[in-house]
This record gives C-alpha cells, structure tokens and sequence, in this order.
C-alpha cells in the first residue's frame, strides 16, 4: 500500500458512519452524566436508593424493580471497593448510561444490526429529554432489556 492510497477518495459507508456518531453521543452522554452527577444523583428517589445502597452495601430493589440490578452493580463493586463518596455517586450517575452504551455496542458489534443500535440511541435521545435528570427510572433500562431481547431473537 502506498502514501498515496491513504488520501483516495472511497464511498462514505452510511452505516459505519452512524455507528461512529453513535459511539461519539453515548461517550458525550456518559461525560455529562461524569459532569452533572451531583445533580442526577442528589435529587429525589436517586438520592434515597443511592443512601441505600452505601448504608446497606448491598443491591436495593425497590418495589421489586429487579432491573436495577444491572445499573447498581458497578457502584456497588465501587463501595465494596472502598472509595470515596464522590466516586460511588460519579459511578452510580454514570452507570445508567454506561448499561445503554453497552447494549449499543451487543447490538451494533455482535449482532452487526445498525438499526438496533440506532434504536439504543433513539431511545436515549427522546428519554434524555425528561430523565437525565431523573435517572432512576426504570423504563429506559427495560426498554433496552425489551430491545435487546428480541434483537437477540430476531423478532
């Protein structure tokens, strides 16, 4: 391959494109959630279920939201760990995203669907509008567990 190879024109791949802006939204969202974690974290049911999981050290399910086990786990294995309080609630804020660009990657890299990936971040994107700053909800976890289901399936 010569220098010269490097700077030839090729088609623009769509898909490959989209996934690329993909990786770059879900990375810009996880660093505000970095950013801004004082405010998703400290505020109404974020702040009690976060009191609750540093006090009892263990995963707390409310009203028998088994999905947020996914999301506690990383601030969990953090408190097991022993930092600090400003890391665990850095990592409990990031967590919610970090799950989502996860089943980004499953859908866009293992189950080669692009479409499924663009879903992920469909769903981010008119989520996000009501609930960056109300992260505890379950819905957006169990619509990517919905998606991922019968991506897997090929529904």
């Amino acid at each position: 391959m010569h220098f010269k190879d490097i700077f030839k024109k090729r088609p623009i791949d769509l898909q490959i494109c989209l996934i690329l802006c993909g990786h770059l939204f879900m990375l810009i969202l996880i660093y505000l959630s970095i950013y801004f974690y004082a405010e998703r974290i400290l505020y109404y049911d974020s702040a009690y279920q976060c009191f609750q999981l540093v006090n009892s050290e263990s995963y707390n399910i409310e009203a028998g939201r088994w999905s947020t086990i996914l999301v506690q786990t990383l601030p969990l294995i953090a408190i097991k760990l022993g930092f600090s309080l400003k890391t665990v609630l850095i990592v409990c804020s990031f967590s919610y995203l970090f799950i989502g660009y996860i089943v980004f990657i499953i859908n866009t890299h293992l189950f080669k669907n692009a479409a499924a990936g663009i879903a992920v971040l469909f769903l981010y994107t008119v989520c996000i509008k009501d609930s960056f700053y109300y992260c505890v909800t379950e819905l957006p976890v169990g619509m990517l567990l919905m998606a991922v289901t019968f991506i897997g399936y090929g529904i």
